[in-house]
């Protein structure tokens, strides 16, 4: 491990302030329509390493969900009709915005999520630094051919509607922000569920940029168990973007099927780390045992290593 990355089990020197002030200002409220919300049905939020409770999040119900979809259909004409540079700009503007409270956010990510704070820090900055100035490079032009018997052809990407990002708990601010940047660059509106055990780092996120977006662009909701399905069958999501286990993929798969909603599933994945014959074990052994061991082991990305023996 890296000798200068803070133990979970040690508090970052900016850890203690940043929570109190979280706890003690405007909490961890949902957000909808571009506006805080709280509910008296909460659920606790504690760390996983000193299992000191962090603050308390909204517990969504039924009618909560019902208000954020809402708000992101409403939302969904202007935001679509919005030019690709228009949207890519006000995107980069609320990127501009988390980066100035990035040692606020890995403070709060390393506090629920029980992780180095170096790690919180490499997650965090590839979001904003690496992942999003790539993504806001891209663009999805028109294209115009002619074909023989047929005419002029035009094919033009256009937005689906709103999208249902489901994100879990092991990459949150990550897996959050890889479903919600394209989704709404493309002109879609989103309402985005992160896991029940690590919705604090999104929700703050969140309230940063509420006043950056139009309202109801961009909705955070959290919630239970029940939350998941709920959105799954709601009749009114056009997408859905789930990563999580395989068995819950094959419950989201047929929950999203009568009404054929457009489905990305990233489940579990099982990457293998191949040495080859012709391979320098000294030179490579200290990245594989960092690949294996990252995030305790509990990712899709982290190696597994075959071999002969």
């Amino acid at each position: 491990m890296d000798s200068n990355a803070a133990s979970p089990s040690i508090p970052h020197p900016n850890r203690e302030q940043a929570l109190i002030r979280a706890r003690l200002t405007a909490g961890f409220p949902n957000i909808v329509n571009g506006q805080t919300i709280n509910s008296s049905k909460l659920i606790k939020i504690f760390d996983p390493v000193t299992g000191e409770e962090l603050a308390s999040v909204t517990d969504t119900q039924k009618d909560g969900l019902d208000r954020a979809v809402q708000a992101a259909k409403a939302a969904f004409p202007l935001w679509s009709s919005k030019t690709w540079n228009e949207r890519r700009d006000l995107l980069a503007n609320a990127i501009e915005e988390l980066k100035a409270h990035a040692d606020e956010l890995c403070t709060i990510l390393t506090a629920e999520n029980g992780r180095p704070f170096s790690m919180a820090q490499f997650e965090i900055t590839w979001i904003l630094e690496t992942y999003a100035p790539a993504l806001f490079q891209m663009e999805l032009p028109d294209s115009t051919w002619n074909e023989t018997g047929v005419g002029q052809i035009t094919k033009r990407y256009v937005p689906l509607g709103v999208v249902a990002a489901i994100s879990p708990w092991n990459l949150p601010f990550w897996l959050s922000f890889t479903k919600v940047l394209p989704s709404l660059l493309a002109g879609n509106t989103v309402v985005l569920k992160p896991a029940v055990f690590t919705p604090l780092t999104v929700l703050r996120a969140a309230d940063y940029i509420r006043e950056i977006l139009p309202p109801g662009a961009l909705n955070v909701i959290s919630g239970g168990d029940d939350l998941g399905p709920w959105m799954t069958s709601h009749p009114d999501f056009q997408k859905i973007s789930f990563t999580g286990s395989s068995e819950t993929g094959r419950k989201v798969f047929a929950s999203a099927a009568p009404t054929l909603k457009h489905l990305t599933l990233e489940l579990g994945g099982n990457d293998p780390g191949i040495v080859l014959p012709d391979a320098d074990p000294p030179a490579i052994a200290e990245y594989l045992f960092r690949s294996m061991f990252a995030l305790s082991g509990q990712g899709c990305v982290t190696l597994k290593l075959i071999g002969d023996n």
